[in-house]
């Protein structure tokens, strides 16, 4: 009687039997072939330093696709059937959060005209809100003399239209489905419906137990099953639950809803006056949070940096940097909680010895590539939120000993300078300059 391989020659024989193949654009696959068709695993080395693992049957794709970065981090999850997306798929994001999906390639392409022609339906319903930047109106004037009203016209809406696409265009756009949820980093909530590009289409908050279960009967049902629990094939259809689109946000637009609160800042934070003096509102938790945790979003009109750059301290109170070239604002007249709450990030205060969170970048399913509020300390239920403002002050600190040398003068505003100094002053190291007087 003939004894079994043992593991370890079976492996090395599976692995003999793998060939290189050499593709066109730079990349290459390692695998299988029988009578000349991929069969079986098949890892795919892209040209960009990312690798693609996945099954194949008779040279198609056919199960699950795993996207992984160099150091092996997992991108993206995909379902083929015969080479044509069918299935769960997955994307982590950067900040903690993901999108869950159901997707059939099939009826999306069918599908996408409609979502298109849904999106631009929201942008007609609800409240706008719209600021008109000065500069920008002087300009228009100048080019309605040079041509027509109408062709005027045409090229601001290509640029809305441009800026819009812009602020939106981070996800890559297989992630189309009617099926689909956005999970809030932490799984604290979901936003559950249709999406586009990673772009909400419609949809309504739920549980993240809620968007499995209903992905998961997708994959069951290919889909009809938890079709057929909607009305229309929209989540959001028939029951009595507010409805959330994606926004058109731009250089004029802060919010097609200004007044539609986001899920999970309604769960982790509210509003009331600051702890501090003179500093108006201030952000507090509204239950207990660990360190790491994002409790709000810090979305508002698009400004270009360069613009920013050129304004005075004064217009830049509630600036924040999304990228190097793009920022958000929130201007004067949307301030208030009665007029935008779509996000609340910018009502945490700054503070230099009680930092307990910072704002780094996030994608929101609503507002598209923004930044969010992420907890550097646990907090108790009714905690303040502190963050560091983090303006250029080299100089200061420098006179102060806290800091090397440095030729570059201090970048902030004057209330932020004269803190500073009181704070320096106030907490004086030992053996350290003291500082101008």
């Amino acid at each position: 009687m003939a004894s079994a391989s043992p593991p370890a020659a079976v492996a090395m024989a599976d692995e003999a039997k793998l060939q290189k193949i050499e593709l066109e654009d730079g990349s290459w696959m390692r695998g299988r072939l029988e009578n000349g068709e991929l069969q079986g695993r098949v890892e795919h080395f892209m040209a960009d330093g990312t690798r693609r693992i996945c099954t194949y049957v008779e040279g198609a794709m056919h199960g699950t696709q795993e996207l992984l970065d160099g150091d092996g981090s997992l991108l993206s999850i995909m379902t083929f059937e015969h080479d044509q997306l069918q299935g769960r798929c997955e994307l982590p994001l950067e900040d903690g959060g993901r999108i869950i999906a159901y997707i059939d390639a099939s009826v999306e392409e069918q599908t996408e005209a409609d979502d298109k022609q849904e999106m631009e339906g929201a942008k007609s319903g609800g409240d706008t809100a719209q600021v008109t930047n000065v500069e920008q109106e002087r300009a228009r004037g100048e080019q309605s003399k040079e041509s027509s009203v109408e062709d005027e016209e045409d090229e601001e809406d290509e640029e809305e239209e441009e800026e819009e696409e812009d602020s939106m265009a981070a996800l890559p756009e297989w992630l189309t489905c009617q099926i689909g949820a956005y999970i809030y980093p932490g799984q604290v909530c979901a936003l559950i419906g249709r999406f586009h590009g990673g772009r909400l289409v419609c949809g309504h908050a739920g549980s993240v137990a809620e968007a499995e279960e209903l992905i998961n009967a997708a994959v069951v049902g290919r889909g009809h099953v938890a079709l057929a629990r909607w009305s229309c094939g929209c989540p959001c259809v028939g029951r009595q639950l507010p409805v959330y689109f994606g926004e058109a946000v731009s250089s004029t637009t802060i919010a097609e809803r200004p007044l539609q609160p986001d899920p999970l800042e309604q769960a982790m934070v509210n509003v009331r006056p600051s702890l501090l003096p003179a500093s108006g509102e201030g952000l507090f938790t509204s239950k207990p949070a660990t360190a790491g945790t994002i409790v709000a979003f810090y979305s508002g009109v698009r400004v270009a940096q360069d613009e920013v750059d050129q304004r005075d301290w004064d217009e830049t109170d509630y600036t924040l940097s999304v990228d190097d070239d793009c920022c958000v604002d929130v201007p004067p007249v949307y301030r208030s909680l009665g007029i935008y709450c779509a996000t609340l990030g910018h009502k945490a205060n700054h503070s230099f010895d009680q930092q307990n969170a910072q704002y780094e970048p996030c994608w929101h399913p609503r507002f598209g590539p923004i930044k969010c509020l992420r907890l550097l300390k646990d907090l108790a239920a009714g905690e303040e939120v502190y963050v560091h403002y983090d303006y250029e002050v080299g100089q200061i600190l420098a006179e102060y000993g806290r800091a090397p040398p440095t030729t570059e003068p201090a970048d902030a505003p004057q209330w932020f300078l004269e803190q500073l100094h009181r704070h320096l002053k106030a907490t004086k190291v030992v053996g350290s300059a003291t500082g101008p007087e």
